[in-house]
């Protein structure tokens, strides 16, 4: 769920806290239809191949550690401008290849160890790979697709309780509001579509969220179809658009699980190196070879790869 959103008075704030899911077995903080990580359609069996509930401290720290050197900056309101633009601009010729464009980490390495990164947006994963680059997710390049972002998202595969606290600021300020994200651990500019998607869900899908608020209705169904809640599948419909657009990444598209159960073929795989070698290790750490960055191990220490290119395990591909 990418959105946490309040009603227009504090007389009537609806906390998603609140919220049971009657529905959904759940393993800590993800969410399962029947006994599946996922929900399987067209008389497909449970994927084999499951995407990594569990990451190191380590690895986390990691990703908060490199420092983007070109990242996206949000200054308008893409929900309500036509012409709002990230600074700099998204390529509009990759966005729209949708999920068969990939973004890429192209980094720099100091004393042998990869410390900044350049955000690449390419026309597929084989480009991205010939070019060297390191796949963060599916689809191009945006405000949301730094690794500090992708490190909250992995710490938080619920954000409930963090999104309504930073609903409540919101309402009052919409600087506290995305300080209160940033204060999570997002970048500034992922934190700022974060508040815009909130606000939108609000306005566009009052009725269905007071209905499933007040009725305390789970998130999804019951197995084997597992439907999602109108709620939600309002916010999906309403703000998900833009936000896939200018935020970019998802848990979906980073191949990574959530709280809320989605089909399998809608999370893309991104096989993240969750223990990361050390720097020092001369049999592995990143070199450049030929102009592209490379491993001595035909992986890399950055958190990323894409042996498998799209879709939950080896035999399925996405839409």
């Amino acid at each position: 769920m990418r959105f946490y959103f309040l009603f227009p008075t504090f007389h009537t704030i609806v906390l998603f806290s609140s919220v049971v899911n009657k529905s959904e077995a759940t393993d800590d903080n993800y969410a399962y239809c029947g006994t599946c990580e996922c929900i399987v359609t067209d008389g497909d069996s449970c994927p084999s191949d499951v995407p990594p509930k569990e990451f190191t401290p380590e690895y986390e720290e990691f990703l908060k550690s490199l420092e983007v050197l070109n990242p996206y900056e949000l200054y308008c309101n893409p929900y309500q401008d036509d012409d709002c633009e990230t600074t700099p601009p998204q390529p509009s010729d990759l966005m729209a290849l949708g999920d068969t464009a990939a973004c890429g980490l192209v980094y720099e390495i100091d004393n042998n160890c990869p410390t900044k990164y350049n955000l690449v947006s390419y026309a597929s994963v084989d480009e991205l790979e010939s070019d060297g680059a390191v796949l963060t997710h599916h689809g191009a390049c945006g405000v949301c697709s730094t690794t500090q972002d992708l490190a909250v998202y992995i710490e938080y595969p619920n954000l409930v309780d963090k999104g309504v606290e930073c609903s409540i600021r919101s309402l009052a300020n919409f600087t506290l509001g995305v300080q209160c994200y940033v204060e999570v651990g997002y970048t500034e500019p992922c934190a700022t579509m974060w508040v815009y998607n909130g606000h939108h869900t609000r306005d566009n899908c009052l009725e269905v969220c007071l209905r499933f608020n007040f009725e305390k209705e789970p998130y999804s169904g019951p197995p084997p179809e597992c439907k999602i809640a109108d709620c939600l599948q309002c916010d999906e419909e309403e703000s998900g658009p833009f936000f896939q657009k200018v935020a970019a990444r998802s848990r979906r598209r980073s191949g990574l699980l959530s709280h809320i159960a989605r089909p399998c073929d809608d999370i893309l795989l991104v096989e993240h190196n969750n223990e990361p070698s050390s720097c020092d290790d001369d049999d592995y750490y990143p070199i450049e070879k030929g102009g592209k960055k490379e491993s001595k191990k035909g992986d890399n220490i950055l958190g990323g790869s894409s042996k498998k290119k799209k879709g939950y395990d080896s035999g399925r591909r996405t839409r």
